[in-house]
């Protein structure tokens, strides 16, 4: 009950002030970025990025009361539903149009996918020059994947509808959680918003499970703020399918596992009967290990070793932070894979050993660690050139694509920021909103522990986004969850 008092309490007015904090910082490591580069492009895209900010913001409350007047549940339904099947029909059509080379981790996944689905076992890592593990990869990705080429008879068309449509997840899922925190109005505007974006939109070019993660995160965070808003009868499948949906997406992603206790933790404090919200934490944690145990035990019956879900974590870990530069912190270090492998080559000993040796040489260099923050989170808050790589099919120059793709990051903390105020507000008052900061804010500071690719934060960084949406939509009317 101490739980429930302070996150009722202190707790969201003290996440509040964080998230604007660290939308700050982000803001002020693009102006760092921007003048260490000295480009006219990016400054260029920066500006724009900041005058859309402010258009869509005074737009959204000028005409934000009249369009929830227009804008009911039922009409809000049918928009939502028309958007889906857009943004649907246009994943499916660059699907088909584009053919991308799978090179990297992209082929890697759709070779376990391949393997799985023919009977071949489990050998993940080949791809990157390494040692195949046999745990080494997560699994939650390839499995969709082998589910795939069996129901397209091994067609890689197969990959590419499934890249299409967990897209299409995520961003259904986006808009529920916006609707979930503002009404149907903040709903349609965020589906809109995330489904058009060049973000989202070239992820389905690639196998990667960015996209997968994001929509079992998504529909996960959902399902736990239904299982909220649901009367004691209909608590048990919501409350489960929340939690088995967010385990999954820690199938697909291990560093899921913190949103799942962010979950888990909101749950608590939900301010029901004491028998009410046990029973929901309790129902969640049943999920989340009906999705992630079986797992656990494939790993000990293969390997002969207990492992949650899979070994790369520590060579990660390692590779990042054993650097003799600042300049190299969060770098992607071949060479550091290679020792760690050739001193441990057990795979279950060196994902243990590799948060040992990480966690000592900070300890040891604590400076290094230290000086090359700034550099790590600069790196992982620009747009990443995969999404340029990934549109090379495209009919766009590449300038155009890295501009497109800039502006989308830089977009999301100047709008956040010219409506701090709102934003503070909406997560003070609504717990769905505490919800999507608390997993924000959960996972800023862990980011910063592994590589610095910038792929890392998708799709955590469209919670802001989300949540500015909602913050004003709620300023001009739309219906808080909590109020």
């Amino acid at each position: 009950m101490k739980l429930c008092s302070r996150l009722q309490g202190r707790g969201p007015a003290q996440v509040a002030w964080l998230l604007v904090v660290f939308l700050l910082a982000w803001s002020l490591l693009i102006v760092q970025h921007l003048v260490r580069w000295g480009s006219l492009r990016r400054g260029f895209v920066a500006f724009a990025a900041l005058a859309m900010a402010v258009v869509a913001s005074v737009l959204l409350r000028r005409f934000g009361r009249a369009l929830d007047q227009l804008i009911s549940p039922r009409l809000g339904m049918v928009l939502f539903g028309a958007l889906a099947v857009a943004i649907t029909a246009m994943r499916l059509f660059l699907v088909q149009g584009y053919s991308v080379p799978q090179t990297s981790d992209f082929g890697d996944y759709r070779r376990l996918g391949h393997d799985l689905s023919t009977g071949k076992g489990y050998q993940s890592g080949r791809n990157n020059g390494l040692t195949p593990g046999r745990s080494w990869r997560p699994p939650g990705y390839p499995l969709l994947l082998a589910a795939a080429y069996k129901a397209s008879g091994q067609s890689e068309i197969g990959a590419g509808v499934l890249d299409a449509l967990l897209g299409v997840v995520l961003c259904c899922a986006a808009g529920a959680l916006a609707w979930q925190m503002a009404g149907p109005t903040a709903g349609v505007l965020a589906l809109a918003v995330v489904g058009f974006s060049p973000l989202t939109l070239i992820l389905t070019l690639t196998s990667s499970s960015e996209a997968a993660f994001g929509a079992f995160l998504f529909a996960g965070l959902a399902a736990t703020v239904a299982a909220e808003n649901r009367r004691r009868c209909s608590i048990v499948p919501t409350a489960t399918v929340a939690g088995l949906t967010i385990g999954y997406a820690c199938l697909i992603r291990p560093p899921g596992l913190l949103s799942a206790a962010v979950g888990l933790t909101w749950l608590a404090g939900m301010g029901r009967a004491p028998r009410a919200w046990l029973v929901a934490c309790l129902l969640f944690v049943t999920g989340a290990s009906a999705a992630i145990l079986p797992w656990t035990v494939r790993n000990y019956m293969v390997l002969g070793k207990p492992l949650l879900i899979s070994s790369n974590g520590g060579e990660v870990f390692y590779s990042a932070n054993v650097v003799s530069s600042a300049a190299l912190g969060g770098a992607y270090m071949p060479e550091n894979y290679r020792r760690l492998r050739s001193l441990v080559p057990d795979e279950v000993k060196r994902n243990t050993l590799g948060f040992v040796y990480g966690v000592q040489y900070i300890a040891e260099h604590p400076w290094i660690f230290v000086a090359s923050l700034p550099h790590r989170y600069a790196c992982m808050l620009e747009a990443h050139d995969c999404w340029v790589d990934s549109g090379q099919r495209l009919p766009v120059p590449t300038e155009a694509l890295q501009a497109l793709a800039s502006f989308a990051f830089w977009f999301i903390p100047f709008f956040g920021l010219i409506n701090m105020r709102d934003l503070a507000r909406l997560v003070t008052v609504s717990r769905p909103a505490l919800l999507l900061a608390g997993v924000y804010i959960a996972w800023m500071p862990v980011s910063a522990l592994f590589e610095a690719f910038q792929r890392a934060q998708y799709p955590y960084l469209l919670l802001p986004l989300l949540l500015t949406i909602a913050a004003v939509k709620s300023r001009d009317g739309g219906a808080l969850a909590s109020e």
